[in-house]
């Protein structure tokens, strides 16, 4: 089973609004997960992981210097339409979260932060959510 076959609609939002002031002296002028890894922004890669799974969309949480994300990425990822949910002001977390999950169609819907990676099995995340009501 797939998620395909669990859900109407596969959503994910990934959360890539904060100031990233840990990392200002890395990536001063970035959003932390536009920090260059091997010459592509760490996003890249999160994406890439999360395309394998085939959601519908990506709403991609933005704030600070929103728009080197939009700029790098546009409207699409690998086929994956991209929607932008962009913070005028910080929202913190919460907010940021709330904003976001109006941009989505579904109930059922995937959130990871744009500064974390962890290759976990989506489909089995999706299951255990679904089937044992677990998450």
């Amino acid at each position: 089973m797939t998620i395909k076959d669990m859900f109407n609609t596969r959503e994910c939002i990934i959360l890539a609004g904060g100031l990233g002031t840990r990392l200002r002296g890395v990536v001063r002028d970035l959003p932390k997960p536009m920090a260059p890894i091997d010459a592509k922004p760490f996003l890249f890669y999160l994406m890439k992981w999360l395309v394998k799974y085939k959601p519908d969309k990506i709403v991609i949480s933005a704030g600070y210097k929103s728009q080197s994300i939009i700029d790098y990425f546009g409207d699409s990822f690998s086929g994956t339409p991209l929607i932008y949910a962009i913070e005028e002001k910080p929202l913190g977390t919460g907010g940021a979260l709330k904003y976001a999950i109006g941009k989505t169609a579904g109930s059922d819907i995937l959130v990871v932060n744009g500064d974390t990676y962890f290759p976990v099995d989506i489909e089995k995340l999706w299951y255990l959510h679904t089937s044992k009501n677990y998450i």
